[in-house]
């Protein structure tokens, strides 16, 4: 074996290596933040109707989050400046 071809073979190993990690990573981010199912049904009361306060809810984040309280059937009560 010459020192080239023993090179050519760690080299595609830590490749192959790298590669792996970064799919890894790619598919951790994708579950965590789009396949993840919602977990607001822990906090939702079965024997009557729960509510939600949400502060900054005139946009951006909080506008968001009081839009998915409603689609999992909360009572909302938000507040924002504008």
């Amino acid at each position: 074996m010459t020192l080239f071809s023993l090179f050519t073979s760690v080299a595609t190993i830590v490749g192959v290596l790298a590669l792996a990690r970064v799919a890894y990573n790619t598919l951790f981010i994708l579950w965590l933040y789009f396949l993840r199912p919602s977990g607001l049904h822990r906090y939702r009361n079965a024997n009557s109707s729960s509510w939600a306060i949400v502060t900054g809810a005139s946009d951006g984040i909080g506008l968001e989050l009081a839009r998915e309280l409603l689609k999992q059937d909360f009572n909302v009560l938000i507040h924002g400046r504008n």
